[in-house]
């Protein structure tokens, strides 16, 4: 059994998946969160930080990071989430 992040199912998380469009997205074990940067950028001086830098180049939308062997669902109930 391959356990790489690379392979296998990710969901959206239900409460923490936004659909505006400044948004990011995060992926923590096999579940993704698309919150608002200002969120994070509040919580921590780290991810404040992190938002100074450049954006990557040469890239499309939502594929920085991501791999096409991983298959991305919509969110699971609430019972099988935490956070």
């Amino acid at each position: 059994m391959n356990t790489s992040p690379e392979y296998g199912t990710v969901w959206r998380h239900s409460k923490y998946w936004l659909e505006e469009s400044n948004t990011v997205i995060l992926r923590v074990e096999d579940t993704l969160y698309r919150i608002d940067p200002a969120f994070l950028k509040k919580a921590s001086e780290f991810w404040e930080s992190l938002f100074t830098l450049p954006s990557p180049r040469n890239t499309a939308e939502g594929s920085v990071g991501v791999s096409s062997n991983v298959s991305v669902k919509n969110s699971r109930s609430n019972s099988t989430q935490e956070g």
